[in-house]
């Protein structure tokens, strides 16, 4: 995995992290970055918590700065624990 697209994905899952939010890598895939996200809650502000759609176009837009080779991001549920 690029040491680029891993600390994206480590500087997002502190930034969801204060609502109680998790983020993690899954894989790279050729250009396509998979990361797992659970949402967290903020009852003071809904809207500051980021939806997973908002989440991936940032991450997209942040990964390209570190890893051009990365053009694509897939937001999905985080596996069952």
């Amino acid at each position: 995995m690029t040491s680029g697209a891993q600390l994206v994905v480590e500087q997002f899952a502190e930034i969801v992290r204060p609502d109680g939010g998790w983020l993690e890598l899954v894989a790279i895939e050729g250009d396509l970055l998979r990361v797992a996200y659970q949402p967290g809650v903020n009852e003071q502000c809904d809207s500051c918590v980021m939806g997973a759609e908002e989440l991936g176009e940032m991450l997209r837009a942040a990964v390209a700065d570190h890893d051009p080779s990365i053009t694509r991001v897939r937001v999905e549920a985080p596996p069952s624990r």
